[in-house]
């Protein structure tokens, strides 16, 4: 049985957005107050069966605190109407006194194929959120960016789920072997200079970030650590 995290990520990444109904000004037009799903007029919108056959999904990937995975989702062609990318997860209990119920603080970024960031309002309250870019998306290769903002009960298994196109886990991009330069085929990584240590590997990306991988049995990837690295790991 899928976990109720998963099925209310598909839930909610197929889900449309109502219209006529709280508009601001009190006439009929508009929706949820003219804001973008999710509000606190419609949640999500109205489940729709038939979309999520659509809708593309991943299986539950654990996550720590300051951790970041980066995904690939593929827009093929225009036209695509209300685009969206959900991410969920179960929560551990707390106590019913708590000031926040919230344990586990997970984050969601999009990039679009231009470079263009699309944020959700991240708060610490939801373990379901998500962004809705809306019609006509960019054509091309967007990265999902999944941070660990604050696990001090983890790590946190999380469910990602988009409204259009396959989700490909791109947190080991690294291609021909754990030591050669490299991304593998069909990457949305591009390195401006990159370099290859005895047992590590370390690359500038095109956004400026420091990111290495590899042996860090003494610390020689600089992230504060001694444990090695299968993916990306963000340095400075």
């Amino acid at each position: 049985m899928p976990e109720s995290a998963l099925i209310k990520a598909i839930l909610a990444s197929g889900a449309h957005d109502l219209e006529g109904q709280y508009a601001t000004g009190g006439d009929s037009d508009g929706n949820g107050a003219e804001e973008k799903v999710p509000n606190s007029h419609e949640g999500w919108g109205r489940v729709d069966l038939e979309q999520l056959v659509y809708s593309g999904f991943t299986e539950g990937i654990e996550i720590s605190t300051s951790d970041s995975h980066s995904f690939k989702l593929t827009i093929p062609d225009t036209g695509i109407e209300d685009f969206r990318v959900v991410l969920s997860w179960n929560d551990p209990a707390n106590g019913p006194s708590a000031g926040k119920q919230l344990i586990n603080d997970l984050d969601i970024v999009l990039k679009s194929p231009s470079g263009t960031i699309w944020t959700y309002t991240n708060d610490d309250l939801n373990n379901l959120v998500g962004i809705s870019v809306g019609n006509n998306p960019e054509v091309g290769d967007w990265e999902i960016i999944v941070t660990g903002e604050n696990v001090p009960s983890g790590p946190q298994k999380y469910y990602l789920a988009s409204s259009e196109g396959a989700i490909t886990d791109m947190r080991s991009p690294v291609s021909d072997g754990f030591y050669s330069a490299g991304f593998q085929s069909g990457s949305i990584f591009t390195e401006t200079t990159m370099s290859s240590g005895g047992t590590h590997i370390c690359a500038i990306l095109d956004d400026s970030d420091l990111q290495c991988w590899g042996d860090n049995t003494f610390g020689q990837l600089g992230d504060g650590t001694t444990a090695d690295r299968q993916v990306l790991t963000f340095i400075g």
